[in-house]
Order: C-alpha cells, then sequence, then structure tokens
C-alpha cells in the first residue's frame, strides 16, 4: 500500500471515529461506552503492527493509560473528596463524565493515528512477527565497580542540586512550594526520577558492603521527596525496582517488582496528608506523620489519588472558565518559564494550592481543535521515538531505551494530573535524548574514520605524475 493511500486510510479512521463517538454519545446507552473505549481500542489492534511489540512501545503505553484512566474514571472515579487523601473535592455530573471520557477516547484515538503516520513516513517496517523487550534475560548493566560507581555519583547529582538549591527550606518553610528556584529548581527536581532509576542500576548490580552506597543515596531520595511533601515518594521504590531489575533480572528482582507497586500505593496518600499541616519541611512533616495513622481508610486514600485524575480532567476540561490561548503556546514553549512568564501565570492554573489543573484538560478548555492538533502532533514525535527504540534495541542499546520508553510514561503521568507545560517538558526532554544520541553517534562515527584515514595517509605513497617519474 503506498503512503499515500495509507494516509487516505488513517484520516478514514479519524472520520469514522469521530462518526462513531458522537452517535454513541447521542444514544446515551451501554452502546455509547462501546464506541467510547472499543473505538480507540479497535484503532489500536488496526494499525498495532506498526507499533513495537508489547510493552516497549512509547505510543500504545500512552494511548493505553488514557483509555485506562477513561475506563476505570467513569466507573469508579467521577468524583473523590479531599477527606479521601486527596488534595482536592472534585464531581462530575453525568454529562460531564461522558465528555471527559469522550475527550480521552479522542485524544488516544488521534495519538494512535498520528503514530502511525509518523511510522509510516519512516519506512518503519511490519513488526507484528518481532520480539523486543527492554528488560534482558541476562544481565543489561555489567559494569566494571568503577564504572557503576560513576552512575553512582551521577545518580547522586539531582539530589545534591536540589539540597544546594533549596537549602534550609527544605527543613522548614513556612509555604508548601518551593517556586523561587526558577526553571532549573524544576529541571533538578524531575532529574531526581532519573536518579532514582540509575540508584537502582547500581542497587541490583552490587553485593555485599558495596551495597551501602546506593542504599544510603536512595535514602537521601526518600528524605529529598518527603520534605518536599512530592507525590515523587510514591514513585521511588518503583523507579529503583525497574533499575534493579535492568540490572540483573531475577526472580528477586521480578518480586521487587511486585512489591514496589504495593509499596507505591502504601506511600501515596503520605505527601497530601503532610501537605495539610500548616508548616512545611522535614521537620514539621516528621512530626506530622504518626496522625497518617489515625486515618481510617488509607488504602481508600491511595486508590482517591489514582482515580482523581479522571474528574481532575473533567473539572479542568468542563468547570474551569475558559483559558486564554496565549496560555497554550507559552506552556508548550520549550524555553525556560523564567524567560517566558510561566510563573507569572502558574498560580493562576489550579484547582486549589496543592491541585495544579490538569494537562490533558486544558487542552479541552482551549477547544477541541487544540486537542486534535496536539495530539497528533505528539502521536507522530512518540511515533518517531517508537522507530529510535526500535532501532537501539536491535542494537543492543537497552539503556537508552528504557529512558526513550519511560519519558513518554512520565508524560503520561503529568498530562493527567499536572499542568500541561509539565508533561510538555518530558517530551523536551525526550527530544533532548535524541539529539544527544545523535550527536553522540556522529562523533563515534568521525572518531572511527580519523584513525583509518590516518593509517591510509601513512602507509600509501603520493601519487606520481606522468613524466615525473
Amino acid at each position: 500500500m503506498t503512503t499515500t493511500a495509507r494516509g487516505a486510510l488513517y484520516g478514514a479512521g479519524v472520520l469514522v471515529t469521530a462518526a462513531l463517538t458522537l452517535a454513541a454519545v447521542h444514544a446515551g446507552s451501554a452502546l455509547m461506552w462501546l464506541a467510547l473505549l472499543g473505538v480507540p481500542l479497535a484503532v489500536a489492534v488496526v494499525v498495532r503492527r506498526r507499533f513495537l511489540d508489547g510493552w516497549v512501545s512509547p505510543l500504545l503505553l500512552v494511548a493505553l493509560s488514557l483509555l485506562a484512566t477513561a475506563g476505570f474514571g467513569a466507573a469508579f472515579g467521577r468524583s473523590v473528596g479531599a477527606d479521601g487523601g486527596v488534595s482536592a473535592t472534585l464531581a462530575l455530573s453525568d454529562a460531564e463524565t461522558v465528555r471527559t471520557a469522550l475527550l480521552l477516547a479522542v485524544s488516544a484515538t488521534t495519538l494512535l493515528i498520528g503514530g502511525a503516520v509518523a511510522l509510516t513516513m519512516l519506512g518503519a517496517r511490519d513488526r507484528r512477527d518481532t520480539s523486543r523487550t527492554l528488560l534482558p534475560d541476562s544481565g543489561a548493566f555489567d559494569g566494571d565497580p568503577a564504572t557503576r560507581l560513576i552512575v553512582l555519583g551521577v545518580a547522586a547529582l539531582p539530589l545534591l542540586a536540589t539540597v544546594v538549591v533549596q537549602g534550609p527550606d527544605l527543613l522548614e518553610r513556612s509555604t508548601y512550594l518551593i517556586g523561587e528556584a526558577g526553571s532549573a529548581g524544576g529541571i533538578v527536581s524531575m532529574l531526581g526520577l532519573a536518579g532514582a532509576v540509575g540508584c537502582g542500576l547500581v542497587l541490583g548490580s552490587e553485593r555485599g558492603v558495596r551495597l551501602l552506597l546506593p542504599i544510603t543515596l536512595a535514602a537521601g531520595y526518600l528524605v529529598l521527596f518527603f520534605a518536599l511533601g512530592s507525590r515523587r515518594l510514591a514513585l521511588l521504590p518503583l523507579l529503583m525496582a525497574v533499575g534493579a531489575h535492568v540490572a540483573r533480572p531475577s526472580r528477586a528482582t521480578r518480586i521487587g517488582l511486585a512489591a514496589a507497586v504495593v509499596a507505591a500505593l502504601v506511600l501515596l496518600p503520605i505527601p497530601l496528608f503532610v501537605r495539610g499541616v500548616g508548616a512545611h519541611g522535614l521537620i514539621p512533616y516528621a512530626e506530622a506523620l504518626p496522625g497518617i495513622l489515625e486515618q481510617n481508610d488509607i488504602l481508600g486514600g491511595a486508590a482517591d489519588n489514582l482515580l482523581i485524575s479522571f474528574p481532575l480532567v473533567g473539572a479542568t476540561a468542563f468547570q474551569v472558565a475558559p483559558l486564554p490561548l496565549d496560555y497554550f503556546f507559552l506552556q508548550v514553549n520549550p524555553l525556560p518559564g523564567s524567560m517566558i512568564g510561566w510563573y507569572d501565570i502558574s498560580d493562576s492554573l489550579r484547582i486549589n494550592q496543592y491541585t495544579p489543573f490538569s494537562g490533558a484538560g486544558e487542552l479541552a478548555n482551549y477547544g477541541w481543535g487544540v486537542v486534535v492538533g496536539f495530539w497528533f502532533v505528539v502521536g507522530m514525535f512518540l511515533g518517531t521515538l517508537d522507530h529510535r527504540i526500535g532501532v537501539l534495541l536491535d542494537a543492543g542499546r537497552r539503556g537508552v531505551a528504557l529512558v526513550l520508553t519511560a519519558l513518554p510514561l512520565v508524560f503520561t503521568i503529568l498530562m493527567l494530573q499536572y499542568n500541561l507545560r509539565s508533561g510538555v517538558r518530558m517530551l523536551v526532554y525526550s527530544a533532548a535524548v535524541l539529539l544527544a544520541l545523535r550527536a553522540v553517534d556522529a562523533l563515534t562515527a568521525v572518531s572511527q574514520r580519523l584513525p583509518h584515514a590516518a593509517q591510509r595517509s601513512c602507509g600509501q605513497s603520493a601519487p606520481t605524475r606522468p613524466g615525473k617519474a
């Protein structure tokens, strides 16, 4: 099939999806929900063979995350209360619930189609019969002790930088948010997640006394995220478990992954609980922590923290006053926030002090044209990532492939529970990794050619001109 024919097919898929979805909304029955969630899943099946297998494909991971949010949110989480362990009371009407599910379904469908178009343009081959995995059966991090020490040092940099930037505010402060650090502080804070993965890599590969260093670093990140009152506290065990499994896959690390999921659910309510104690920082939070045991439903609070995504998307999209379109262009601007005036408007893009608008909901607030355009472009970008990850896996470069798969996952979480700008930054970081990878490959190719060129120049005599012999 030619590229033009495929493009026409994908365009027809968009129109059919829109028609079926609108018809289902008017039907107001079980057919509606079948179309809302079934149509994008059908599109995923149709274009599936263009994507990487299983959970390796960032396109499929992001799309399925959006659909899971729509399905579980509509069924169980159309309303959450602040007394359930979350930071805001949100409730959607029946009509708003349908529109929110429609929004997420359209987002997932458009994303998949954009990705399929990008892969077609890149000439990606049929991948339905391939088998690739990010987590190998044998160790993917077999560096010598010096290499592991370097990785551990790099993983510690975000922690050290945050301590230097924030200083005494980490111990005690009057406000929850520490905004004075600006863009640099935000970037360093997000890089802490990558530092946690690096810590897990070393933790999974070391033995004996040498485990003390990665354990100490892990404890440092635990204290840091707790002092910040950040929900990244819940991600810490999961990211470290993934790193440990990549370093040295075994039955123990697989059990560790399962245990990390449970630990993440248990840790999830803690940041939101300590935010409400009045004073902020490590000391006030530690003093208030025993009070969480008096909560009647800790696990219910953890569930609410997961289910809040759906009503938060809906409230941002359909209950908040229309946002100026200029805000959209400001949020997708990759320049530092201090240069473009982001911190002048960021406080206005919040439900309350602790709950920012949802990026996915902000798109719908700007208009359906913005929703379709944004997710199509993101789909094309993730399609490029999908293609590049396949190339990296074929070359055995699983570490970089893991990073390029993980960043879109973080993007999804941020798009559902944080401002649009927070999610877009993950795409900017992904693009930066791609550019850095290309630069390294180019320099490596040049360095490999230079010795051969020198050998040829030394081993070959200069050609003689006719008549000069």
